[in-house]
């Protein structure tokens, strides 16, 4: 492993790739279902970036979010749930820090406001998951339109993963009316690449019609996953 033998002289920056490339490969094992394999190399790749980390420095506080973000995402599939929480913790922590000092930009701390709370409601901490989705969601529309449109796939999941966590919370209105919104938004994405975000707009209105039966529309409702199916 070529990176690990120049890392082993201690150059920050072949430290770095390593660090990088560890972290590609533990997602590419992960992603080919080799869970423990990849959830390894992502941790490693974790620390390393944490070694790295100066204060001073946005840059390597950036790698170090990004490394934990994806970690968070693979630790459940290994059965470390309370791992995944405190991993996304730390990024949301970070991300925080970040967004403040560099001037407001804060759609990176949407993303891992978005991962946690994905990873709470995976823990079963439900009602921690619904107030950090409500964070994500209200950062999201107050978000400086010039990045908005940097963004539009983050604040079309942030957006629907909201209105999961309302209907959870048994708020079904507004989760129909914040359901509503995330269709919107995968409409325009899906008019731009509509292969690409087929799934994410019938997956979004057969969410509105879950919210609607729920509700006690079924006409609605019914209307709605007609909907959906015309999409697919």
């Amino acid at each position: 492993f070529l990176f690990r033998s120049l890392a082993d002289d201690g150059a920050p920056q072949y430290v770095s790739d390593l660090a990088a490339a560890l972290g590609s490969l533990g997602q590419t094992l992960a992603r080919s279902g080799r869970y423990t394999a990849g959830v390894a190399k992502l941790r490693e790749s974790v620390e390393m970036y944490r070694a790295l980390r100066q204060d001073d420095d946005p840059r390597t506080a950036n790698d170090l979010a990004r490394a934990l973000v994806n970690l968070a995402t693979w630790l459940p599939d290994t059965n470390q749930r309370a791992a995944a929480v405190n991993a996304a913790r730390e990024a949301v922590s970070i991300r925080t820090e970040l967004a403040a000092r560099q001037g407001g930009d804060t759609a990176q701390l949407i993303s891992a406001l978005h991962t946690l709370a994905t990873q709470l409601g995976n823990a079963g901490q439900l009602t921690e998951a619904l107030s950090i989705s409500t964070r994500a969601y209200d950062q999201a529309n107050g978000l400086d339109p010039r990045h908005a449109l940097r963004y539009p796939e983050l604040l079309a999941d942030t957006t629907h993963d909201h209105s999961l966590w309302l209907a959870h919370a048994g708020r079904l209105e507004e989760a129909a009316s914040v359901a509503g919104e995330a269709i919107a938004l995968y409409q325009l994405l899906h008019q731009r690449h509509p292969e690409r975000y087929r799934h994410r707009l019938a997956m979004s209105l057969m969410t509105l019609s879950n919210h609607q039966r729920e509700m006690g529309d079924p006409h609605g409702a019914l209307q709605t996953l007609d909907n959906s199916m015309a999409v697919l």
